[in-house]
């Protein structure tokens, strides 16, 4: 097996585990709403019924806004399989494709 055939299926692999991982049992999730302008308003009743027909926040049908920080309340599990409650804020800055990627992921060859 060449050098880029592996590395190619070790990148499957990881991609196929992350995917996995994202499954539809999203974990609650909220977006701090700081950034936005004071003056917005919204019509409570359009946005409530848009909330009913909408996917939970934070999964594939309905992602975190761009640059919008996200606090995800989530369980840890130790080797024993105790879990254990954790809070993290998340927030993606940036997002690269193509070619630049995939110079940063052969950047160590």
């Amino acid at each position: 097996m060449n050098k880029q055939t592996y590395n190619l299926f070790i990148i499957l692999v990881l991609i196929i585990s992350i995917l996995g991982g994202c499954g539809q049992d999203t974990k609650d999730i909220s977006v701090n709403e700081e950034e936005t302008e004071q003056g917005e308003t919204e019509n409570t009743e359009a946005s409530e019924k848009k909330e009913e027909t909408e996917a939970k926040l934070g999964s594939r049908s309905n992602p975190v806004p761009f640059k919008k920080t996200a606090t995800v309340d989530d369980e840890l599990y130790n080797d024993e399989g105790e879990a254990f409650p954790i809070k993290f804020d998340l927030t993606v800055v940036e997002v690269e494709r193509g070619d630049a990627a995939y110079k940063k992921i052969n950047f160590y060859e």
